[in-house]
């Protein structure tokens, strides 16, 4: 293939010093998201669904996949055999907060040095950290895996150089298979990718792009077919027949309420990101890159409006959104060149400073609401005198527990980490207490969330967890 605006030239001194500076912003943004990852690690662990996943493995010793999404292996090959050799659970909670940025941090090496392409490298941290506050916390999620896969396919898509003829396709095909595997998001992502390689070669009849719709287009079905519409994702997928209807109403949107009320925080880089990604490229008069790039921004916005026209959790509402961040980071990243301006140079180099800065700096204020997530479960335990207490989520702050079905794992997790076996508690907080009262009652029940069930105190991995036999403590408004 040849070379194109978007990959940097081995032969060209000036595309070899703008691959370089990349190369060190993408690095030290990495190494910031390491850090972040060592400090807070107990955080990112004692969360939502990372917290689920942790607890499985450590009681298992091995691995777990959710919803048939085979790439999760790969961030769980540290903790696996950290868990079969019995070290603290400190240490398993920080092998496996690092084990993610470590994952990352690969397939950054891969697009950047493998595939030479310095920008997708930085597109790839973006999309980590750009549309999101809380949703760095929610270490486990895989629409993070699907962004790097999907940033990995990229560069790999806008390259030829390291494998050429049908061995170029076993790869291209494993890689959109890892990105859709790791989350049906990736649809949109390898989507997104290929029209932009259509665009960027104005050559119809490459076989690439055709030979992956029809790839992409397969793993899609198999994976509609696959998904129970009871599941969380059949539940979403049901509702794309109602959109016709939903557009009609976005006045009763739950989701446009909360975008727009994030519009100003959490969206804030990512909307000042895409206003000078468009006139950058009006400037400089590519309109077709311009127009496509911003009706599949506009597109996967209005199709998350339509399809989490419910709502959800302020959690969940961000990671639906996070793969903006992937779209319009590109439509900046894409543009980056060194100019014979030095000021035009500085402004580029500012820009990117800019938006990590301020990305890391919204994640850094978000550990404030973690550690005051934190102090609610010490307030809980201190007030109710008890290590195992029930509350609905009528009493419960709500606004502190975030998701509720994980936060009986989240505070065993915590206590156990932060003060030790003896001083471990948990705190189930249930929609309807009064259905498990029998539960509630056993002195040997640990209450799970339902997809895991009632466990028997036994049950759990007595090298790390204990819990006094005792009933669940509850409030007088379920008594």
């Amino acid at each position: 293939m040849s070379e194109t605006n978007d990959t940097p030239s081995a032969s060209s001194k000036f595309d070899q010093r703008l691959h370089r500076l990349i190369l060190i912003a993408g690095y030290s943004a990495f190494s910031v998201y390491f850090i972040f990852s060592l400090v807070y690690f107990r955080e990112r662990i004692c969360f939502a669904d990372t917290a689920n996943m942790f607890f499985k493995i450590v009681q298992t010793g091995w691995f777990n996949i959710e919803a048939g999404r085979y790439p999760q292996v790969i961030t769980q090959l540290l903790l696996v055999p950290a868990v079969k050799l019995g070290m603290p659970l400190n240490t398993l909670m920080l092998l496996y907060s690092i084990s993610f940025p470590l994952f990352y941090l690969a397939v950054f090496a891969i697009v950047v040095h493998v595939y030479r392409n310095a920008k997708a490298g930085l597109l790839l941290i973006f999309a980590l950290i750009g549309c999101i506050r809380m949703g760095f916390f929610h270490t486990g999620t895989e629409t993070h895996q699907a962004l790097a896969w999907a940033a990995l396919f990229l560069a790999w898509l806008m390259d030829q150089t390291p494998l050429q003829g049908w061995k170029r396709f076993v790869v291209g095909a494993l890689l959109a298979m890892f990105c859709l595997h790791a989350h049906p998001v990736g649809l949109f992502l390898l989507v997104f990718c290929l029209g932009y390689f259509w665009i960027t070669v104005k050559d119809l009849r490459r076989p690439e792009p055709y030979f992956f719709l029809v790839v992409i287009a397969a793993l899609s079905l198999y994976k509609v077919n696959t998904t129970e519409t009871s599941s969380y994702e059949g539940m979403f997928l049901s509702r794309i027949g109602d959109f016709p209807s939903l557009i009609l109403h976005l006045d009763e949107n739950r989701s446009l309420v909360y975008f727009l009320q994030k519009f100003g925080s959490t969206f804030r880089v990512c909307r000042e990101l895409f206003m000078i990604g468009l006139i950058w490229m009006i400037l400089e008069k590519k309109f077709l890159k311009a127009l496509y790039m911003v009706a599949f921004t506009v597109g996967f916005w209005l199709f998350t409006l339509l399809i989490y026209h419910t709502g959800d959790s302020n959690l969940m509402m961000e990671r639906a959104f996070m793969p903006l961040a992937f779209f319009v980071g590109w439509m900046v990243f894409t543009q980056l060149h060194l100019s014979k301006n030095k000021w035009i140079n500085v402004a580029q180099g500012g820009l990117v400073v800019y938006v990590f800065f301020q990305s890391f700096t919204f994640i850094h204020k978000e550990s404030g609401f973690m550690e005051d997530r934190f102090a609610y479960m010490e307030e809980l335990h201190k007030n109710f005198g008890a290590q195992k207490i029930c509350l609905s989520t009528r009493e419960a702050n709500m606004s502190k527990v975030v998701i509720s079905w994980s936060y009986s794992l989240e505070t065993l997790l915590y206590s156990t980490s932060k003060h030790g076996k003896p001083g471990s508690f948990t705190v189930a907080v249930l929609p309807s207490p009064e259905g498990k009262t029998n539960d509630l009652n056993d002195p040997n029940a640990f209450i799970a969330p339902d997809f895991i069930g009632t466990l028997r105190q036994s049950q759990l991995n007595a090298d790390y967890f204990s819990l006094p036999a005792e009933p669940y403590v509850r409030s007088a408004v379920n008594l």
